[in-house]
């Protein structure tokens, strides 16, 4: 909470131009990130821990844009190319007929426009990158064979992540659902750790990018974090310790 308080403090800092696209692109990433990280918050204050890890998901996806296109603005062309195909996904179903929830696209000639332009583009756009290749281009190779793995397990209700969220061993020994229970501490401080690591890293590209006046309030953010840090680790390793 404090991390996402100072963060939008400082953020009326960021001066942008509003003519180019790649930084619009950029500040609407950390914008998405800022919200989310938020929402997560939101939960954790009323005590649940169901969603996190799905939204912590789609924060992280953001965040490896955001290194991406900060380190190249010609990123841009690549989400733009995605953005192109996805209408064409969604315009072609429509203009085919059949889907009451598209009825609109249906007989369109308008849709049928649209849907040429956005063809158009897509055909001189860069193909689209898999999710592992814009992880390995942002340099977090481990993180998506780690922590990303995990984070979709989650979000894809996988068993994996059905058990760890609703199945607890009881004093019977018998294996007892469970519902609205918190997740284990440890991957709880870790889900959240990951949140400061998103928000203070995306934080510390923004301001760097903009050239703003804040980037000494950022590495402040980022030592108290780390100080913070040493001391859960602490206690951590204490609490886990075998008694004497």
């Amino acid at each position: 909470m404090d991390v996402r308080d100072e963060v939008v403090r400082i953020l009326p800092n960021v001066k942008y131009s509003r003519t180019i696209s790649p930084n619009l692109l950029l500040l609407s990433l950390y914008a998405t990130i800022i919200e989310q990280i938020d929402s997560i918050i939101v939960l954790r204050q009323r005590g649940m821990s169901a969603g996190v890890d799905v939204i912590l998901r789609a924060a992280l996806e953001a965040y490896v844009d955001l290194k991406n296109l900060a380190a190249d603005p010609g990123y841009r062309d690549m989400m733009m190319g995605e953005f192109h195909r996805q209408w064409i996904k969604l315009a072609e179903a429509g203009v085919k007929g059949g889907n009451p929830y598209l009825a609109s696209f249906s007989g369109n000639e308008e849709a049928s426009k649209r849907l040429a332009h956005h063809k158009a583009e897509a055909a001189r756009l860069p193909s689209t990158l898999s999710v592992f290749d814009r992880f390995q281009l942002a340099g977090l190779t481990n993180e998506y064979r780690s922590i990303y793995n995990s984070l979709c397990n989650e979000s894809h209700n996988n068993v994996r992540a059905l058990i760890n969220r609703h199945f607890r061993t009881g004093e019977d020994g018998q294996q007892h659902l469970s519902i609205f229970e918190d997740t284990d501490s440890n991957a709880l401080s870790a889900s959240l750790d990951g949140c400061n690591t998103i928000l203070l890293g995306s934080t510390a590209i923004i301001h760097h990018h903009f050239k703003s006046e804040c980037e000494n309030d950022v590495n402040t953010m980022y030592r108290r974090w780390l100080d913070m840090r040493q001391i859960w680790e602490a206690e951590a390793a204490k609490s886990e310790a075998p008694a004497a």
